[in-house]
């Protein structure tokens, strides 16, 4: 887990964003008043297992479309069983997991920038694990791998978190909200948009550069299995 620090920032992408979709806006103000702690790599196939082994979790039995190396993301799991693993690592620690709300995730993605990426207002394959033939804006086009890496393959960006753009798309807390008019200025979970969805934040190894973007946001019904769709968790700070 890295510790986020607490602070102000602005969610959702600008007026002037390229590719920006209607859903990302109005941009708006989020504050921190408090430090929280996000993972530090998406969650994997060997820390899910242990989940398994202990109780709390169901097994792989859906496959892994031959990307479940122990140190990959796993994936193909729903909504709800990532939520499960959460509940069992506070079972097990005594320590209150979840789900990073949609404003948690990102603020944690910007790590303090305001550009499309983490990276600043391009981003390569050398980066980020995704569809590098499908660039953003002018960026050159770069490598497309066409499954997922181990978590850690690339820098961290600068709250030390990795993988936010790209790799597989995470889970977040929030019901969907095709606007953010009226959002909650601590940055507190969505649950009371339409709850048949739920939001997924950072883009997949199979997504273009533009949907890895750090204000990217997609909806999806929380019982999909997905291989392009992972999780990571939060936990508040004493």
């Amino acid at each position: 887990m890295v510790v986020v620090p607490a602070g102000i920032f602005l969610m959702g992408s600008s007026e002037d964003e390229l590719s920006r979709a209607k859903w990302e806006s109005p941009q708006h103000k989020v504050t921190y008043e408090s430090a929280y702690a996000i993972g530090k790599y998406e969650v994997t196939f060997e820390e899910l297992e242990a989940c398994v082994e202990g109780g709390g979790c169901i097994g792989s039995e859906t496959g892994d479309h031959g990307m479940g190396g122990s140190r990959q993301p796993v994936i193909l799991k729903t909504w709800q069983e990532a939520s499960a693993y959460a509940e069992w690592l506070t079972e097990i620690t005594g320590r209150r997991y979840r789900l990073p709300t949609e404003a948690e995730w990102e603020y944690a993605a910007r790590s303090g920038t305001t550009t499309p990426f983490s990276t600043g207002s391009t981003i390569s394959s050398e980066q980020a694990n995704f569809d590098g033939t499908r660039p953003y804006g002018h960026s050159p086009p770069s490598e497309f791998r066409q499954q997922t890496l181990a978590v850690g393959s690339f820098p961290a960006n600068a709250y030390g978190i990795h993988d936010m753009h790209g790799n597989v798309s995470e889970y977040v807390a929030d019901c969907w909200i095709d606007s953010y008019e009226n959002a909650h200025p601590l940055g507190v979970a969505w649950q009371s948009g339409d709850c048949k969805y739920r939001v997924l934040r950072g883009g997949h190894w199979q997504s273009s550069g533009a949907l890895i973007r750090s204000a990217t946001r997609t909806r999806i019904r929380p019982d999909y299995r997905r291989s392009r769709i992972g999780f990571r968790v939060a936990a508040e700070v004493n």
